[in-house]
């Protein structure tokens, strides 16, 4: 996200390509929080009060807008779409070809944030401040070491890095020693994982 958008709310989307930024002229909101799908396509939350989600469609590059509230938002594999939803739940979206977008809550405790990968989906509990991993097999969210997390950034192979609660420090997770190690001293505010 480079600049405001028109609407004076969020934030304009731009794509990097070929060592310069192209704004999407198309987006119809400004954006809260921004996920890309597998072809590319970007979906946002809106920066108004509806929080409304837009997703531009591969098909016809127009962009269709999902009547959910929701902060933030991911995609896992094969692009199932993770929101964590204005009441702080997390949820996923069931049949996303229907014309009626069905959500079912799968942790039954609030979220602070929450992102997934292709490889796996981390959020980060509210009351506790852990990073929690969903396993696929038990349907089940499983803290994951001990130290408490303001951000949480999911990346490949299941793997995910998070900053420190009160440190502001980036750690990564280590899945053969059960533990989160320090990534170096830096202090940052937002953190993602690439492919």
């Amino acid at each position: 996200m480079k600049s405001k958008h028109s609407s004076g709310e969020g934030l304009i989307i731009a794509e990097y390509v070929n060592g310069d930024w192209r704004e999407d002229e198309s987006q119809p909101k400004g954006a809260w929080t921004v996920a890309v799908d597998s072809h590319g396509m970007p979906a946002f939350t809106a920066h108004t009060a509806s929080r409304h989600i837009f997703h531009k469609q591969v098909s016809s590059g127009k962009w269709r807008e999902i009547k959910v509230c929701a902060h933030y938002l991911a995609f896992g594999r094969n692009d199932v779409l993770y929101i964590m939803g204005c009441d702080g739940y997390v949820y996923l979206r069931r049949q996303p070809g229907d014309k009626v977008d069905k959500w079912v809550k799968i942790y039954n405790r609030k979220a602070t944030h929450m992102s997934a990968s292709k490889d796996a989906l981390w959020i980060i509990d509210w009351d506790t401040r852990m990073p929690f991993k969903f396993d696929g097999k038990t349907k089940q969210f499983h803290q994951k070491g001990d130290k408490k997390a303001f951000w949480i950034s999911a990346g490949v192979n299941g793997h995910a890095v998070i900053t420190g609660n009160n440190d502001d420090e980036v750690y990564g997770w280590h899945e053969a020693e059960n533990t989160w190690k320090s990534l170096g001293s830096s202090k940052v505010n937002v953190i993602a994982v690439g492919r």
